[in-house]
This record gives structure tokens, sequence and C-alpha cells, in this order.
């Protein structure tokens, strides 16, 4: 017997040694960069806009915790290209990303389109229609193939939409490519006095689905990406994906 009592307390303390990281381990975190592309993504809207609700909800699914990081979107590409941060949050696909990054699977949809000066009558029904405009854009953004790949256009980059719609309304450009969404929440909380003054050319040149990329630097990027997508498919089945959309007005 009095060999049994250390044997047992031996056991006890092994017990505690092997089950102490899992009550005290830390939870792993994924940092994420990006542009503010409000409603989108971004600082100051709700729980940073519906798609990195989507994306964290999806990510802790899995054991992980987001954090996001807003700068200029030709830093957070770069940045993420070197391998400082594990990705970027709301990307077009293209097949040049695509050697730097993997994608996840869609979760969002982006309706690419042209904004003039109300009044200004401007129509195409292709993009050689467009060559008289001058047209505004930002720095580093994909648009959409075609129009990337149009070097017959003039086009005039910046590096934030605010910029854009103030060219625009000062005639120093004819029209403003982004999405739909992101330039009708651009004039109601930082430009109404605008409201009146433009107006969306139809049709839309490209509806356009919105990713999350990881960067290949890091060694955990199909692990990461695995998981999102995992994540995001039990959302969608519980209900969860249509709760965060209706909360933030896009269902």
């Amino acid at each position: 017997m009095r060999h049994l009592i250390p044997m047992a307390i031996l056991l006890t303390i092994f017990s505690c040694c092997a089950f102490a990281p899992l009550l005290f381990a830390q939870p792993k975190t994924i940092t994420l960069a990006t542009d503010a592309f409000a409603p989108y993504y971004g600082d100051g809207i709700l729980n940073q806009g519906f798609v990195t609700e989507i994306t964290r909800e999806a990510l802790k699914r899995s054991g992980y915790d987001l954090t996001m990081e807003f700068m200029t979107w030709k830093r957070a590409m770069e940045l993420s290209r070197q391998g400082r941060y594990s990705g970027v949050l709301g990307a077009y696909y293209t097949a040049k990303r695509n050697r730097d990054f993997v994608y996840s699977i869609p979760v969002a949809r982006v309706e690419v389109v042209l904004m003039s000066r109300k009044g200004a009558n401007i129509a195409y029904t292709t993009l050689e229609a467009l060559k008289p405009y001058r047209i505004g854009t930002i720095r580093g953004y994909t648009n959409t193939k075609a129009f990337d790949s149009a070097d017959f256009l003039s086009k005039d980059p910046v590096e934030k939409n605010e910029q854009n719609l103030k060219k625009l309304i000062n005639n120093r450009v004819d029209l403003v490519i982004n999405s739909r969404a992101v330039l009708q929440h651009v004039i109601t909380t930082k430009m109404p006095y605008v409201a009146h003054l433009v107006e969306f050319v139809e049709p839309p040149l490209q509806i356009s689905d919105l990713y999350v990329m990881f960067t290949r630097k890091d060694p955990n990027h199909e692990t990461y990406v695995n998981a999102l997508n995992k994540g995001y498919g039990t959302m969608k089945r519980d209900g969860t994906l249509d709760e965060i959309l209706t909360r933030h007005g896009f269902k």
C-alpha cells in the first residue's frame, strides 16, 4: 500500500500535465490585411462589415481568431505577398494573384459599376464606347479583367473613393468605377452633398465573386483556407450566414 499511494499521486500529476496545454492554450490568431471597402468590410461599421463577420465566424468554428488590419490596398497586397500577414480579406480572382495566394470559396458578390455626373447621358454597350472618357479608378484594385486590360481607356488612379467622387463632380474625370454598394455607402455616410449630382451608368460592367486570399508564404495557408471553407459551409447550412446578411441589410 505504501507504494500504491505515491503511484496514484504520480498518475494524477501526469494527467494534469497532459491536459494542461488543452486547458490553458491560447486561441490561434490569423491576421488579414485589406483596404476599407465599406459596407463589405472596414473600421467604424457594424462588426467591421458583413464579410469580416462571416470570415471571423467561419474561422472561429475551426478554432481560429481573426484580427483585421486596414491600410491601402496596394500595401495590403504587398505585405501579404511577402508573408507579413496571413492574407487579404476581400479580393477578386486573377491568375496573377493565384501565383502568390490561395483562394477561399466566394464569401460575397460585388456588382462592379460606372458612375457619372447626373445628366451626362453616358451610355455604352462595349468598352470601346468609353474611349472618349476619363475614368477614375482605385490604385491597385482589380475591377474586371476586360476593363483592367483595356489599354485604350483613359484611367486616372487615386487612393480613395472620396477623391474620385470629388474629381467627378468637379469635371476632372467623367466616370468612376467601383462596387455599386461601396459607392452608395461612401455617398450616404461621407458625401451626401453629391447624391443629387451623380448617377449610375447601366448596365453593370460585371458581377464578381469576392474571396479571402491566403499567402503561399505562410506554411499554414492550406490549413487556413480549408478551415474557412469548412466553417462557411456549416454557416450556410445552419442559417448563420443568412442571419449575418440580414443584420447588415444584404438579405
